[in-house]
């Protein structure tokens, strides 16, 4: 029986890069930033403003309208 093969993912400050041992290239690089909601909850009412984020490309072309964070510091 054949093994899966083995996943690499690694965290990087600027880029993460996944992709598969052995692999010269990784197969997927995103950046390494979350963009969260730039909205204040209101009062007392309940909100999904807390699931409104974003990863990657997707949280910088939303830059707008999220704070961006690079989650990752110094390595």
């Amino acid at each position: 029986m054949n093994e899966p093969p083995t996943v690499v993912i690694d965290n990087g400050t600027g880029y993460t890069k996944m992709g598969y041992a052995g692999n010269m290239d990784p197969s997927y690089i995103i950046p390494s930033v979350v963009g969260t909601s730039l909205q204040k909850k209101a009062g007392n009412k309940l909100s999904n403003i807390e699931l409104d984020y974003h990863i990657g490309d997707d949280a910088i072309a939303n830059q707008k309208t999220h704070q961006i964070s690079y989650i990752l510091k110094s390595g």
